[in-house]
């Protein structure tokens, strides 16, 4: 594609990305000249109508937006079988890209980053677009530290009051809301859902759900609680932990309603942050008001001094003690900032002046060390800070290093007991149900098990609530679709599935479960179900497709009214390259019209020492004896010995097979089980 021109127009440079449907390019606009991204829907799907029609909405809903941090849509083509777009093009990296170089982020910036992109939410759901698929993948990075949303890939318009659905479920299983994940009706809540896990990582550096596959990440979003990002973010304001948390509750109608409330919450939550900030940083820095006003005339009036006195002596003693005076009291003033005494609130200013002691004379050698007294009190006030950091450094320090036990599962007592033994103390955070760790006993810890920390440290603690139970549904009579979607949303799940013939039931249609509705069981325990295969006269024997070609093969099935299902390929020890050499289900397996059958191809013969390949016409004319003869065709090549050939045949019949061997060759007929003929090849 790269090189390509699209309409006469977009020149296809570098591919920047790709995604489930279509591929991203950079491009440069010849009628413009400007650089532009083009996204290209991948050609498998160009023909799909489905994917057109989503590749379409698509388009037409990121171009009906414009705001800053959304990636402008220019415009919308084809050119022959290719559907495009051409968009923005953003220079710099996505979200997921820092979040993978930095790990997480300061509260601060996961603030601002989530407030840029709800900005850009709240416009879309103003218009009542849904994303669908907001991901730190489709928050592009610019180079001023702003963020524009991308890929409104899945994105659908709506109406004021529901939102169409199909039996398939789109979206990224991290960042995906409950309802998304059951295929029920989405709406502006679900953006909201999946901006709270964007904001959860940027905070922690990690997803609130761990999972093996997208079904069990969906799953997780279904059932599970996330563990609040406070376990893992010492510090974290409970305020801004709200947000987030309020964010990822399981029913729509306890989130936010859409991003224009969340963004309120934001931020009041930023300005609160700030606040608290200044007054720490206020309360460690800040001095008295009388002092610092006084700083710049102390400054002034040195170098005032410096400049228009004249040159004196050491024995001018009356002029030299008024001067000692002064700095006497400069000093006294900066040790009084930097000691950190201040006048407290409600206290009374001091004077502005500092009555004169007593005069005093002095004689010479004094008067030399009075010059120096502000000296000594500099010197004096620094071996104290010194002094003072240093043994709290020292005391911070001086604490033995020791690694995290491992704590999953113990009860609070037995976690009591252990820390002590490490010299470090416990809090708890919080509780999550969890089926197999007894109630009140450990389901994680922060830090986790073999980190490195001081003695003396807190280890934050999550606690089991003990089992989730569950009311078993009724599925009797229901779809299998409908079955998955009541048993995810009841946080169970489908086990054995069994078919039986059914005159009275649709296909596809539950007869029978195990355990019965009604019944408390632990939540996550299967149910297992009998479904409906219907009526045995609407069924079909799948034939043998082995050794046909796939058009072939999709022809025969035709036939029968089936369809080819998933494709793969693996080498064979028999078939050519595109010849069929397994089916699932099986030949003679009763299917009903309509269903998918599954092929694997040959992509090519197993040849690793580079053999000689052959393609013998093997036939087998069939003698006069009894009415059912049985001939059998058997191969041995490099690869092994394989039956190449097994059926009943009359007298008279004619049998024909060709074979593909690699080296060396035995071909060998069997006629009712005795050797009739045997030819080799390549010997």
């Amino acid at each position: 594609m790269e090189g390509r021109i699209l309409n006469n127009r977009y020149k296809l440079e570098q591919k920047i990305g790709e995604g489930g449907m279509a591929v991203v390019f950079r491009a440069e606009d010849q009628l413009l000249g400007r650089k532009v991204a083009v996204k290209v829907l991948r050609p498998q799907f160009a023909s799909d109508t489905d994917f057109v029609r989503r590749f379409q909405r698509e388009a037409k809903a990121a171009a009906s937006l414009n705001h800053p941090h959304i990636v402008n849509v220019y415009d919308i083509g084809q050119d022959g079988e290719f559907h495009f777009l051409v968009m923005e093009n953003v220079e710099g990296i996505d979200l997921k890209e820092k979040l993978k170089k930095e790990g997480k982020l300061s509260v601060e910036e996961s603030l601002e980053i989530v407030s840029q992109i709800g900005e850009a939410l709240a416009l879309a759901h103003r218009n009542n677009i849904v994303h669908c698929d907001v991901k730190p993948h489709n928050i592009l990075l610019t180079e001023d530290n702003g963020c524009k949303v991308t890929d409104f890939g899945i994105a659908r318009a709506v109406s004021s009051a529901t939102l169409t659905h199909t039996d398939s479920v789109v979206g990224s299983a991290p960042y995906i809301s409950p309802e998304q994940a059951k295929g029920d009706r989405l709406t502006s809540s679900s953006d909201i859902y999946s901006l709270g896990v964007v904001l959860y990582e940027l905070l922690t550096g990690r997803l609130p759900f761990q999972g093996e596959g997208p079904i069990t990440l969906a799953l997780k979003h279904i059932r599970e609680k996330p563990s609040p990002p406070s376990l893992y973010v010492s510090g974290l304001p409970s305020y801004i932990e709200q947000i987030v948390m309020k964010s990822l509750e399981k029913d729509p109608e306890n989130r936010y309603p859409n991003a224009e409330c969340l963004l309120e919450a934001i931020e009041s939550a930023k300005e609160a942050f700030l606040e608290e900030r200044a007054e720490k940083w206020g309360e460690e820095l800040s001095v008295d008001e009388a002092d610092t006003q006084e700083l710049p005339h102390i400054k002034d009036y040195l170098n005032n001094q410096k400049d228009s006195q004249p040159e004196r002596h050491w024995f001018d003693e009356e002029e030299d003690e008024e001067e000692d005076e002064k700095k006497e009291r400069t000093w006294k003033a900066l040790i009084s900032i930097f000691s950190g005494s201040r006048r407290k609130k409600g206290e009374e200013k001091p004077p502005a002046s500092i009555d004169k002691p007593p005069e005093k004379k002095v004689q010479p050698s004094e008067n030399k060390f009075g010059k120096y007294r502000y000296l000594i009190y500099s010197a004096v006030l620094l071996i104290l800070v010194i002094a003072v950091g240093w043994s709290i450094f020292s005391w911070y320090m001086d604490v033995p290093v020791v690694e995290v036990p491992d704590l999953v599962g113990m009860s609070e007592e037995e976690v009591k007991e252990k820390l002590a033994e490490y010299q470090l103390r416990y809090v708890i955070s919080g509780d999550q149900p969890h089926n197999e760790i007894p109630r009140g006993s450990v389901v994680t810890h922060f830090p986790q098990p073999g980190t490195s920390i001081r003695a003396s440290r807190e280890v934050r603690l999550i606690l089991s609530s003990g089992p989730m139970w569950a009311e078993v549904p009724d599925l009797y009579g229901i779809t299998l679709r409908e079955a998955e979607v009541i048993l995810s949303a009841a946080g169970l799940s489908l086990g054995d599935i069994e078919y039986e013939f059914d005159e009275e039931y649709e296909p596809n249609t539950v007869l029978r479960q195990s355990p019965e509705s009604g019944e408390e069981i632990i939540a996550e325990k299967k149910i297992n179900i009998v479904l409906s295969k219907g009526s045995e006269d609407d069924m079909v024997r799948l034939p043998s497709l082995t050794g046909l070609t796939e058009s072939e093969a999709e022809a025969r099935l035709a036939e029968m009214g089936l369809n080819i299902g998933e494709i793969e390929r693996e080498e064979s020890r028999r078939f050519r390259t595109g010849h069929v050499i397994g089916q699932n289900p099986g030949s003679g397996t009763p299917v009903l019209e309509g269903s998918l059958v599954d092929l694997v191809l040959s992509s090519g013969l197993i040849n690793e020492d580079q053999a000689q390949v052959y393609s013998p016409g093997i036939r087998v004319p069939v003698p006069e004896g009894p009415e059912e003869q049985e001939i059998r065709i058997e191969i041995e090549d490099i690869n092994g010995r394989y039956t190449l050939y097994e059926e009943v045949h009359s007298p008279g019949d004619r049998v024909f097979q060709r074979a593909h061997t690699v080296g060396p060759t035995i071909v060998q007929v069997f006629i009712n089980g005795e050797l009739a003929k045997e030819e080799k090849i390549g010997h």
